[in-house]
């Protein structure tokens, strides 16, 4: 490929990018802004509750032994030979 040509391919960018300009430019300019209404506050009641702090420790109690449902194990993977030659360096 010639330097022309590439010189040429980079050129074929710059007509979406003005398209894409001159559309925004007309969104941006045709309209008007959505319609804003008077902020109003809104208050809501809620009720609150003052407790003192309580001594607490966190127990779990059983009894038994636990068994697992499932054992899950993944499965082996392939090595590749580009991975075995840098494990040895």
């Amino acid at each position: 490929m010639s330097k022309g040509a590439a010189w040429w391919k980079r050129l074929l960018i710059l007509p979406p990018i003005a398209i894409g300009g001159a559309v925004l430019a007309w969104q941006l300019g045709s309209g008007t802004g959505p319609e804003q209404g008077a902020l109003q506050e809104v208050t809501r009641a809620v009720r609150v509750i003052e407790v003192e702090p309580l001594p607490f420790v966190p127990r779990a109690f059983g009894h038994g032994t636990a068994q697992p449902g499932r054992i899950w194990q993944a499965p082996p993977v392939a090595v590749r030979a580009d991975d075995r030659e840098a494990e040895r360096r």
